[in-house]
C-alpha cells in the first residue's frame, strides 16, 4: 500500500517509521510548515496543499495528534483516509476500530472494545475489554483505559495516564501525564494527579 502522511512533526515521523517498518511505502508528506530537510532530504515528496496530490492508488494517514487539527484535515478530504494498525499491535477479533485511526507498535485493543474514527493510539496504549474511545481522541505512549470505561470525543491521555474500570469521561477532557482517573467527569477539564482531579 502507498501512503501519504499529513503532518511533519514528531508524531508524523513516528507514523512514517511505523508504516515503513511494516513494509509499506510512504510516497509523500503534506505539510504547510517547513519540513525537516536535513532528516528527509530526497526521501519524500513534500506537498504544500492537498490539491497538488495525485490521488491515484494512495491512501492518507493522519500524522498529527491534536484533535482540532485532525478535524480540519479530515474536513478537507473526508474520503481517502486509511486506518493503520502496526503488525506488533494486538487487536482482538471482537474489537471494532473506526476509519482513519492509527494504532502504533505494541498497542493492545481487547475484546469488545470500540475505538472510534481518527483516533491515535500511541506505543503501548491499552484499550481494555468493553471500553469505548470517542472519535478524534489521542492516547500517548503507555496510557490506557480499563474495562467498561468510556471516553468521549477529542479526549487526550498524556503519557502513562490511566483510568480504573467503569470510568466515564465527556468530550474534550485532557488527562495529564502520569495521572490515574478514578472518578467520572462529564464536563470539559484538565484532570491531574492520583486520584485525578480537575486542575484549577
Amino acid at each position: 500500500m502507498n501512503y501519504i502522511v499529513f503532518g511533519s512533526g514528531g508524531f508524523a515521523k513516528e507514523v512514517i517509521a511505523d508504516v515503513e517498518s511494516d513494509g509499506h511505502k510512504i510516497v509523500g508528506v503534506v505539510s504547510t510548515q517547513e519540513f525537516d530537510q536535513n532528516t528527509f532530504k530526497n526521501l519524500y515528496k513534500v506537498y504544500k496543499s492537498i490539491n497538488d496530490i495525485d490521488h491515484t492508488n494512495v491512501k492518507f494517514l493522519l500524522g498529527v495528534a491534536d484533535s482540532e487539527l485532525k478535524r480540519k484535515l479530515v474536513d478537507i478530504n473526508p474520503d481517502k483516509w486509511s486506518t493503520f494498525i502496526h503488525s506488533s499491535a494486538f487487536v482482538s477479533k471482537f474489537a471494532k476500530i473506526g476509519k482513519g485511526t492509527i494504532v502504533c507498535p505494541h498497542a493492545t485493543i481487547n475484546g469488545d472494545a470500540i475505538v472510534g474514527d481518527f483516533v491515535t493510539l500511541n506505543n503501548y496504549t491499552l484499550v481494555a475489554h468493553n471500553a469505548v474511545v470517542g472519535d478524534y481522541s489521542t492516547f500517548s505512549p503507555y496510557s490506557g483505559i480499563m474495562g467498561h470505561s468510556i471516553v468521549g470525543e477529542d479526549t487526550f491521555f498524556g503519557t502513562a495516564a490511566y483510568s480504573i474500570p467503569n470510568v466515564k469521561l465527556g468530550n474534550k477532557i485532557k488527562v495529564s501525564a502520569g495521572s490515574m482517573v478514578r472518578h467520572s467527569y462529564s464536563f470539559e477539564c484538565v484532570l491531574q494527579g492520583n486520584p485525578a482531579k480537575p486542575r484549577t
